[in-house]
């Protein structure tokens, strides 16, 4: 019986998931894009002529169908030895909605072909309407995974209920 309700659970996250992504993909489609920016995803985008040997700066487009938007995302490789890389990291959030809101942000360090090599997330975040902050911390990745990390890609995953 238990693991008939953990079937059902699993299903019903699963349906939930699917009808969220349909709905950010529905989202997305309505904003035209912008010079420097990708819509189809939180995917990274290069700012600029790209990042200095070590240093990564890369900016979200910020359309989205939640209330919080991703102004900006950047990482820097911070220190190296024969066995980790440190990375320093840096969001920059905006809730443009006029009532407060709770999520936590995960930020993951991808390798070029997307794959994330590793991820973190930070502490429960609220922000009252319209307010902005800046989220700054280190993370350690083990080598050689470290080696191959050339992106960071945002994900909010918001608090339903009040904050």
């Amino acid at each position: 019986m238990v693991a008939l309700e953990q079937q059902i659970e699993a299903k019903d996250a699963e349906i939930r998931r699917l009808r969220t992504r349909a709905l950010l993909a529905e989202a997305e489609a309505e904003v035209a894009p912008s010079e420097g920016t990708q819509t189809t995803d939180s995917s990274p985008v290069r700012s600029g002529g790209g990042p200095a040997e070590g240093e990564f700066t890369w900016n979200v487009n910020p359309a989205s169908v939640y209330p919080i938007e991703v102004l900006e995302i950047d990482a820097k490789e911070v220190r190296r030895s024969d066995h980790y890389l440190t990375f320093a990291w840096r969001i920059v959030l905006r809730n443009v909605s006029d009532r407060r809101q709770a999520f936590r942000a995960e930020v993951q360090f991808m390798d070029r072909t997307g794959l994330a090599i590793d991820d973190l997330r930070t502490d429960l975040v609220k922000l009252d309407g319209q307010e902005s902050r800046t989220i700054t911390d280190q993370k350690v990745i083990a080598r050689p995974g470290a080696d191959s990390v050339e992106s960071v890609r945002p994900l909010l995953e918001l608090k339903l209920g009040r904050p």
